[in-house]
């Protein structure tokens, strides 16, 4: 590789934005954006891209398997782990790993009554459920985002509730396909 090109890895690490690692290792705006794709399907560049990618993956020990754990954890949260047996809440290092993972924050006001402390109040904030059911979906290739879709539920389609569970997740993408164009038209 030359040493633009090597100074083009670098930058591109910064980011991901290709465009701009063209232009901050040294070549032109204009260039940058009608030749891009070239220096990305260079193979030297694909490879040194991947091995920094894969030593930087390892180095914070940041894996796609752990993305994903930390997105169902937020996904598939459970409020009621958040209780104890007597309904009273429990404090953070009470709750168990994947509990804790979906909470953003508890805020902790201290109640007063008289100039005497007469409670707390805790207000948790979680992160978005809903986000993160959607990245995972998305993963999971759920989500169309263009051209066809094809969708397999399992099971028998004899059945009554397999029947139903079809009909509802249909009716579940096109709403989504709907949303997509309306949004896209917008």
């Amino acid at each position: 590789m030359t040493p633009r090109q090597e100074q083009f890895v670098a930058e591109y690490l910064v980011d991901l934005n290709a465009t701009q690692a063209a232009i901050r290792a040294g070549y032109s705006a204009k260039w940058a954006a009608s030749n891009i794709d070239k220096v990305l399907k260079n193979t030297e560049i694909q490879n040194a891209i991947q091995s920094s990618l894969s030593k930087r993956s390892e180095k914070t020990a940041v894996t796609a398997a752990k993305v994903l754990r930390e997105l169902a954890r937020i996904a598939f949260a459970d409020t009621r782990s958040l209780y104890r047996e007597d309904g009273s809440m429990k404090l953070p290092h009470e709750m168990d790993d994947d509990t804790a993972a979906a909470l953003a924050g508890v805020d902790t006001f201290e109640e007063t009554s008289g100039g005497a402390l007469a409670g707390y109040t805790r207000k948790v904030r979680r992160w978005e459920k809903t986000k993160a059911l959607e990245l995972l979906g998305k993963h999971l290739g759920m989500f169309p985002t263009g051209g066809r879709l094809e969708l397999s539920l399992g099971g028998d389609a004899s059945r009554e509730g397999d029947r139903e569970g079809r009909t509802i997740a249909r009716r579940l993408i096109l709403e989504e396909v709907r949303e997509t164009r309306d949004d896209d038209e917008d």
